[in-house]
């Protein structure tokens, strides 16, 4: 029995550092999670459903919503909006797609942990914002963003940093 456990775990976990591996980020999104999906779409990809209480009170379209999901192996977040297309026909798309896993990098090659150079060498062609964060409505000392757009590009690429170091990445569509 040991003989045949041991290599099944083996194989099992050289499978899920592989998933975790084959996920990147670039401004399409993160895999398979994109701005711009639908709800149902991403209940679709996932065979899961959402929901959505925030949004669903009122005709508010500046309201947000946010899901917390796996994703082949990882954890993110999805920020979803209210878009409308005539006075009572809407859906609701994903605005957002964040992760901080440690396994996750740019197809850039930028991971968890390195620092703000790298990004703006390797990202030399975009425009580049470093933002503040703020932190009980103060500027933070410690924590930034830094957005890269591409002229050719619908989506912007968010880095989240302290002290300088990537500590986690979004996907935004283009206006958010």
């Amino acid at each position: 029995m040991k003989r045949f456990l041991i290599p099944l775990l083996l194989i099992c976990s050289v499978t899920a550092v592989a998933q975790n591996n084959s996920i990147s980020v670039s401004a399409a999104g993160i895999g398979e999670l994109k701005p711009g999906l639908k709800k149902a779409e991403l209940e679709k990809l996932l065979n899961r459903k959402f929901i959505l209480n925030n949004l669903a009170i009122g005709r508010n379209q500046g309201g947000r919503d946010t899901v917390h999901l796996m994703y082949n192996g990882i954890e993110a977040q999805v920020i979803f909006r209210k878009e409308f297309y005539g006075n009572y026909t809407f859906d609701f798309v994903v605005m957002e797609v964040m992760t901080s896993n440690a396994g996750i990098k740019t197809m850039s090659g930028i991971a968890i942990g390195d620092d703000v150079q790298k990004i703006v060498t390797t990202h030399n062609e975009a425009t580049i914002e470093i933002l503040p964060a703020f932190e009980n409505k103060i500027k933070s000392q410690t924590q930034s963003v830094l957005r890269v757009q591409n002229k050719n590009t619908n989506n912007a690429m968010l880095f989240h940093l302290v002290d300088n170091k990537v500590v986690g990445f979004s996907v935004v569509a283009n206006g958010c």
